[in-house]
């Protein structure tokens, strides 16, 4: 059977809380005596969270995901991270394959060979005798799919850019987990344009974009009307936002009051946003959010439910 496939995993396995195994490895390898920047390492860290986060938001997991820092290992600089939430295990290690892959490999046209895929795979520390063939076309396919999606393909190259601003870093790679020893497969900085995906006529022209993550909301003000085209008001992160809910299913179940928790201020939703970004003084800025699928819902603690309750 296959390790990673989530189609294909046993259906009785079922989404658990997250233990302290790592997620994936960051790999920076460093000029002797040197060490990057704290302004060139945070830069890439929110790349790097933007690129993962897309590609999670995208997944068809019903699970609450989310990416954080773990530890420093020594030897050049290794970030290893680790993810919190509940999700199927054998999930979770096909997803941090597809990060993984997605940020290693140039962009690719054409037919890939299943041959090419496995021999990627290999090099960042897959046993050969383990890995299904089932396995190396699934990654491989998904890979091939996020190539072609554009705020992907920014965060890549933003990711890739701000390695090659600091001089001390020579040389990226990325590994599922935390395996022992230096990677096989290191990107020289010679070949970070050649990895990072091409800016596009339109991308350098760009005042806007819309960039899709999946994140925690916290709810502050429901709007209860189905066709309303009004914002509904949340908390993400430290920041008060307001998003319109375009997911119509979502929005029904409130009305109807199906939802398996009281609509209360203090619900978390776990849910992919669309946020609209400004570039203004040389910055990104957010100006819109839009929630376009609510994943999962749990209750607040202690909270009174913001629909009233029908009296006879």
């Amino acid at each position: 059977m296959s390790k990673l496939l989530p189609g294909l995993v046993d259906v009785s396995e079922k989404s658990e809380d997250l233990d302290d195994d790592a997620f994936l490895t960051l790999y920076f390898q460093t000029a002797p005596g040197r060490r990057p920047s704290l302004t060139a390492l945070g830069s890439a860290f929110m790349e790097f969270d933007r690129f993962a986060g897309g590609v999670l938001a995208r997944s068809d997991a019903l699970s609450n995901v989310e990416i954080v820092f773990d530890r420093s290992e020594s030897g050049s600089l290794r970030i290893v991270t680790k993810a919190i939430g509940s999700i199927k295990k054998s999930h979770l290690e096909f997803l941090a394959s597809v990060i993984v892959v997605s940020l290693l490999v140039q962009p690719l046209t054409g037919i890939v060979t299943e041959d090419f895929w496995r021999r990627v795979l290999e090099q960042i520390g897959y046993d050969p005798r383990t890995l299904s063939d089932e396995d190396v076309r699934a990654i491989g396919a998904e890979v091939k799919r996020l190539q072609e999606e554009d705020d992907l393909k920014r965060a890549k190259r933003s990711f890739y850019q701000t390695l090659e601003d600091d001089d001390a870093i020579k040389g990226f790679s990325a590994l599922p987990s935390d395996p022992p020893g230096p990677p096989d497969l290191i990107i020289p900085r010679s070949m970070f344009s050649s990895v990072a995906p091409p800016i596009s006529k339109e991308d350098e022209q760009a005042k806007e974009r819309k960039v899709l993550s999946r994140m925690p909301l916290t709810l502050l003000r429901p709007v209860l009307k189905l066709d309303s085209k009004s914002s509904w008001g949340f908390v993400s992160g430290q920041q008060h936002i307001s998003a319109k809910v375009e997911d119509a299913e979502f929005r029904r179940k409130v009305l109807k009051q199906e939802l398996n928790v009281p609509l209360a201020e203090g619900v978390t939703l776990d849910a992919n946003v669309e946020v609209t970004q400004r570039y203004v003084d040389g910055v990104w800025e957010n100006i819109a959010y839009s929630v376009k699928r609510v994943h999962s819902w749990r209750p607040p603690e202690n909270q009174p439910s913001l629909i009233p309750e029908e009296r006879d």
